[in-house]
C-alpha cells in the first residue's frame, strides 16, 4: 500500500496520537488514584479513631501510674518513719549500765563492733533489737554465711569480745555445710 500523505501531515498525526495516548493514561492514572483514595478513605477515619483510643489509654495509664506511684511511695515512706520511730525508742532507752547521755552511741557502737568482727565469708543483711525484761534486750543478727565454720568461727568470736552477756547460734542452723543463712540471738543489757 502507498501512502500519499506528505511528511508534514504524518508527523502532526504522530503528534495528535501519542497526545491522545498520554491523556488515556493520564486520565486512567487519575481514575485509578481516585478509586485507591476512596478505598483507603475507611482505613484512615479507623486509623484515626483508634490514635485517639490510644491516646486516651496512655494518659490515663499516665495518671494511674502516677497515682500508683505516688501511693507507692506514700508507703515506704511511712514504713520508713514507722522504723525510724522505732529506732529511736530503742535507743532514747539507754541501758541500765551506761550513762544516760551515751545510749544513742552505745548501741551503734556494739553494732559497728559486730561488723567489725564478721570475717569475709559471712554477710550480714540486719539487725533487729527486742526488749526481754530486766532491763535486758535480744539482739538479732541476721545474714549469710559461705561454711558452717566461718559462722561458728564469728560466734566465738562475739562471746570472747564480751559485747554481749551470751550469743546463741540455732542447732538446725549448723546442720548445712554451706550457704547457711542465719539468725544469731545475743542478749545483753544495752
Amino acid at each position: 500500500m502507498f501512502n500519499l500523505l506528505p511528511k508534514t501531515e504524518k508527523d502532526t498525526i504522530r503528534r495528535e496520537y501519542r497526545t491522545r495516548l498520554a491523556a488515556v493514561w493520564l486520565g486512567f492514572l487519575c481514575v485509578t488514584t481516585l478509586v485507591a483514595g476512596a478505598l483507603l478513605l475507611p482505613s484512615y477515619v479507623f486509623s484515626i479513631q483508634k490514635e485517639k483510643v490510644a491516646a486516651n489509654r496512655i494518659e490515663m495509664l499516665a495518671r494511674s501510674a502516677g497515682r500508683e506511684e505516688a501511693a507507692a511511695l506514700t508507703a515506704a515512706l511511712q514504713n520508713a518513719q514507722e522504723k525510724l520511730t522505732l529506732v529511736r525508742v530503742v535507743i532514747s532507752s539507754p541501758p541500765a549500765s551506761a550513762p544516760a547521755a551515751a545510749a544513742p552511741l552505745y548501741l551503734f557502737e556494739r553494732i559497728a563492733a559486730v561488723v567489725r568482727m564478721k570475717n569475709p565469708r559471712i554477710s550480714l543483711h540486719g539487725f533487729s533489737i527486742a526488749p526481754t525484761g530486766e532491763g535486758k534486750r535480744e539482739f538479732f543478727i541476721q545474714g549469710i554465711a559461705e561454711e558452717r565454720a566461718a559462722l561458728v568461727s564469728f560466734a566465738e568470736e562475739m562471746e570472747k569480745a564480751k559485747i554481749f552477756e551470751k550469743v546463741e547460734v540455732p542447732l538446725p542452723l549448723l546442720a548445712k555445710e554451706s550457704g547457711i543463712e542465719f539468725s544469731l540471738r545475743a542478749t545483753g543489757a544495752f
